[in-house]
């Protein structure tokens, strides 16, 4: 990575569960997604390959795994939501993606 890039700007909230499934349902009618990766850990991922997008999402529903990080497109830009369980909420931590040259 270049290290006079800047960083790309973060966006973050605490959403319910009725605000998270709205928010999945956009990004499959709305985005393309392009993959989902579960964590086990703050550093440790399920599968280090990303996996299908509705048995991850319903995994991390039912508390198999501790986060997703669901990589998709949208507007012509590449985004990664990280979605974190916190007790009855979710923290959503949303950034840019660059894109990859070519």
């Amino acid at each position: 990575m270049n290290q006079d890039a800047p960083l790309p700007d973060l966006w973050n909230a605490l959403v319910d569960q009725e605000t998270l499934d709205e928010l999945i349902r956009n990004l499959r009618q709305h985005g393309v997604i392009l993959g989902v990766q579960e964590k086990h850990a703050p550093n440790e991922h399920i599968n280090e390959e990303p996996v299908d997008s509705t048995q991850a999402i319903e995994r991390f529903r039912q508390g198999v795994s501790r986060a997703i990080q669901i990589h998709y497109r949208f507007e012509e830009k590449n985004w990664c939501d990280t979605i974190i369980r916190q007790g009855q909420q979710y923290k959503i931590v949303r950034m840019e993606q660059p894109e990859l040259p070519a």
